[in-house]
């Protein structure tokens, strides 16, 4: 898995790349724009410690109209902070592939805190 933050016009988004055979896959990405890559650094950071229900975030699960699934997790203040490109079938596979997600960027030692400079 990779960390991908892309710049335009002075605001900054991230996705998460996963390696596949055939090239690469987006698991989950920026769900609004941030100032800067330390605020998109952030965010990853608070997706690696989130949990599908606790107090700090919520976990939505969505339907497309074309019967696709997602999910979005926002911070306790509603703020958008991580969203799944709209690929699964069912809303059980897409919380499953959520948490399979949460796992892959502890392992991969993304979610480390951003340090104040």
């Amino acid at each position: 898995m990779r960390l991908y933050i892309d710049e335009d016009s002075g605001t900054y988004r991230w996705r998460l790349l996963r390696r596949t055979v055939s090239g690469a896959d987006v698991i989950a990405r920026a769900a609004r724009d941030y100032p800067d890559k330390d605020g998109c650094r952030a965010a990853v950071a608070t997706l690696a410690e989130a949990e599908p229900v606790g107090d700090a975030v919520a976990l939505s699960v969505r339907c497309t109209p074309d019967g696709h699934w997602w999910w979005m997790l926002t911070a306790a203040d509603g703020t958008p902070v991580a969203q799944s490109p709209a690929v699964f079938r069912d809303p059980g596979s897409c919380r499953d592939k959520f948490v399979e997600c949460v796992a892959e960027i502890r392992r991969a030692g993304l979610g480390r805190p951003v340090l104040a400079r």
